[in-house]
């Protein structure tokens, strides 16, 4: 039995070999329940998904990487070489994935600070529409023409952040301009009712027609009216096309830039 328990198997002994693999389970069952705790942990936070999956994903690494580096040494295995090595391997592959790395630390920024949220309407540098899902690495973006766009997440946090969403209220902002023999208060009056008859557009906040500028062939008055983050385009093109039928029954000539030649004898 002695010569057994001494009979070497790749430099280690039988008797060795059992303690490894002893020393493995016990490491293996410590790393399950130590990550069973901590998920349930992560669980219960009020973290993002996105973010409570990548954090789950890091310590099931580090503790599975620490539980082979313990089971390495137990058989007699240099571990400053090898930490070396891998020290290298994580520079270089750190080196060539920098980019993705850095979406990644992007993702987790924005799913803390949440400057946006799934289903809100943003504008990012030249890209506008609704937000699809967030991931560590991509956001997706629908247009309004239903093209998805996904966008990485470093050119959204180093750029600005436009949310149409976030207070649950958009003001559609308006321009219209009436010919200088119209009355005013009849321009007035007639954008008045024409955004009491939009059926989206909110009276509280109270909408605002006023004289805006008084160009060289016409006055501009402005329409702003406010609505539901939802119902902006509604409200937009409503009163846009509202405006042409109710002007002409009102007798009220929509101007453009014109000259007049007179020619004297």
């Amino acid at each position: 039995m002695d010569k057994f328990l001494k009979y070497m198997f790749f430099g280690i002994t039988v008797e060795q070999a059992i303690k490894t693999v002893i020393l493995a389970i016990v490491c293996f069952l410590a790393v399950k329940a130590f990550y069973h705790l901590f998920q349930k942990l992560v669980n219960k936070s009020k973290m993002e998904h996105g973010v409570r999956t990548f954090l789950k994903s890091m310590v099931k690494i580090v503790l599975y990487g620490l539980a082979v580096m313990i089971i390495a040494q137990s058989v007699g295995i240099d571990m400053t070489s090898v930490v070396a090595l891998f020290s290298v391997v994580t520079l270089a592959v750190s080196l060539a994935l920098q980019g993705v790395f850095g979406n990644i630390a992007s993702g987790i920024v924005l799913l803390t600070v949440k400057p946006f949220k799934t289903g809100d309407y943003i504008e990012i540098s030249d890209v506008k529409g609704t937000v699809v899902d967030i991931s560590l690495i991509y956001s997706r973006i629908r247009t309004l023409n239903n093209q998805l766009i996904y966008v990485p997440n470093s050119e959204i946090v180093s750029g600005k952040i436009k949310n149409y969403s976030t207070l649950g209220m958009l003001r559609v902002d308006h321009t219209f301009t009436a010919s200088y023999d119209a009355p005013t208060e009849l321009v007035k009056q007639v954008l008045t009712q024409i955004v009491a008859e939009t059926p989206k557009a909110l009276q509280d906040p109270a909408p605002r027609i006023s004289v805006q500028e008084y160009g060289n062939s016409s006055i501009a008055y402005a329409c702003w009216v406010w609505c539901k983050a939802e119902d902006y385009w509604d409200v937009y093109f409503d009163i846009i096309e509202a405006v042409k039928p109710a002007f002409d029954a009102a007798g009220i000539e929509i101007t453009y830039d014109h000259l007049n030649v007179h020619i004297k004898n």
